[in-house]
């Protein structure tokens, strides 16, 4: 619940105007978020020794949240260029 509102808190603020920074702290909260939710299965995979994995969860994640934060921004920024000129 609290990514999609972190998503939906990331569309408003392109909506008021907000710029670019908006969209790094909507990823950053997306990924924090992540991190916290999967912390106890990517311990047990790092523990296991498959660095490897760990490192491309990590990755594939700040990605997922990249995209999320990118799209809301973009869909904010799309409704206020349509709505309010």
């Amino acid at each position: 619940m609290v990514a999609y509102l972190t998503i939906l808190g990331t569309a408003l603020a392109a909506f008021a105007g907000a710029g670019l920074p908006a969209l790094a702290t909507g990823a950053v909260l997306l990924f924090v978020q992540s991190l916290i939710s999967h912390h106890a299965l990517l311990r047990a995979v790092q523990e296991r020794g498959a660095t490897s994995i760990y490192a491309e969860a990590y990755a594939t994640s700040l990605g997922h949240a990249l995209a999320a934060s990118a799209a809301a921004f973009v869909l904010g920024s799309v409704v206020r260029l349509v709505f309010v000129g």
